[in-house]
């Protein structure tokens, strides 16, 4: 997509879109008796276009709870936090591993 179409990019809270992608998922995580543990500073921000952040998180935990549901697992955890001036958003979950082939 160019630029023109997408608009510009906007500083975004990083929790706030956790918190909004959490609420898509909210009735399925707990119909599926999985915990979604956030450990996240408010503050935390990235210029960016909140879409692809939101496709990306959804992704991910639409990924999660259906492994989790066919296999094992029971809780989704993302942490982020700031390191050497960057931000790290770490994903992981307790259901089965990705095969490495």
């Amino acid at each position: 997509l160019s630029i023109k179409k997408r608009g510009r990019k906007k500083e975004i809270l990083i929790a706030d879109v956790i918190n909004e992608v959490y609420r898509v998922f909210e009735e399925e995580l707990k119909k599926n008796d999985i915990k979604f543990i956030v450990s996240c500073e408010e503050n935390i921000a990235f210029r960016g276009w909140k879409e692809d952040f939101l496709i990306a998180l959804t992704n991910l935990i639409d990924n999660s709870i259906y492994w989790m549901t066919k296999f094992y697992g029971s809780s989704i955890h993302i942490d982020c936090y700031k390191e050497d001036q960057k931000i790290v958003i770490d994903y992981y979950n307790d259901g089965p591993p990705i095969d490495k082939e």
